[in-house]
């Protein structure tokens, strides 16, 4: 049986990740370097160089600081991982395959209850197609001069200062707040539907009713074509 990290063990840890860090960087600095001497090098290639760099550097500071069990809420959801496998089946059922995709690694530990999902920059729609009447309050896709809208009910006991709903609402100014939208038929894996963009809202009385954009509803078409039939034009 393994023996209990000490406070020791821990900042030995944060050292050798500062120290991989900063010869990573260096290693960097030495190839950016040798580029830029390189002969036809002009100086637009330089600065997309320098560019991406930036961007990189920006990436691993903001990964490095999240230890591996943190909670989805102090963790980015991988958005441009899960742009990849838009409109395609995950590998099994369940919201397990679907998370580990998102944070880059295998069996996150989060709550597998409700309909909604918080992470540190995205708030997640779970969705069942296909519910007919047995819902009172259906999920719905139309088609409209402004593209494709999906309606969503919040939990009758959410209000709009529940963090995660407060979440959704700052996605409709902040493009760096996303809303991810995962869908599945009965029986059948979860779907990544897309992005969405909150358009309307409506907390008069509970639940709350939104009214998302589609932003990637016309790619999911064209890879999903079963996706339409789930459309009504109005």
């Amino acid at each position: 049986m393994p023996g209990k990290r000490k406070r020791g063990d821990e900042d030995g840890d944060g050292k050798a990740a500062a120290k991989v860090t900063k010869a990573t960087k260096g290693a960097r600095a030495d190839q950016a370097k040798q580029m830029k001497d390189a002969p036809g090098r002009t100086r637009a290639d330089s600065e997309e160089e320098e560019e991406k760099e930036e961007e990189e550097e920006k990436e691993e500071e903001v990964h490095q600081d999240v230890p591996p069990d943190a909670p989805l809420a102090a963790r980015d959801a991988d958005v441009k991982a899960l742009l990849e496998v838009l409109g395609r089946p995950f590998e099994a059922k369940g919201k397990q395959t679907v998370v580990d995709r998102a944070a880059g690694r295998e069996k996150v530990r989060f709550s597998k209850q409700g309909g909604m999902l918080r992470w540190r920059n995205a708030a997640v729609l779970w969705v069942n197609l296909c519910q007919g009447e047995a819902s009172r309050y259906p999920n719905t896709f139309e088609k409209t001069p402004r593209g494709w809208a999906f309606s969503f009910y919040a939990a009758r006991n959410m209000s709009r200062d529940h963090v995660t709903v407060r979440q959704i609402l700052k996605s409709r100014d902040d493009e760096g707040a996303h809303v991810l939208l995962f869908c599945r038929w009965p029986d059948e894996p979860y779907v990544f539907f897309g992005r969405l963009r909150l358009s309307s809202w409506d907390d008069s009385t509970p639940p709350i009713a939104f009214i998302f954009r589609l932003v990637d509803g016309a790619e999911l078409a064209k890879r999903l074509p079963r996706v339409n039939d789930l459309l009504s034009s109005t």
